[in-house]
């Protein structure tokens, strides 16, 4: 907010940026149970790396778990 009423910067400049989305398991359903072992990747593209950015990479063996408490 403090531009909001002048001129910008002289060095501001528009970029592009990558957000990312925290996800919260709040409820199971088909039969899952809690521990959760969760496995694989998600990956992303966009336009300053056009490589993949791995938000998260876990093998089966290696797998996250997820226990139901806060």
């Amino acid at each position: 907010m403090s531009h909001t009423y002048n001129d910008k910067p002289f060095d501001a400049k528009v970029m592009a940026c990558m957000e990312i989305y925290p996800w919260k398991v709040t409820e199971l359903r088909g039969g899952l149970e809690w521990p959760l072992h969760v496995f694989g990747f998600i990956a992303v593209r966009d336009l300053l790396d056009h490589k993949s950015n791995f938000i998260f990479n876990r093998d089966r063996d290696d797998a996250q778990r997820l226990t139901g408490t806060a």
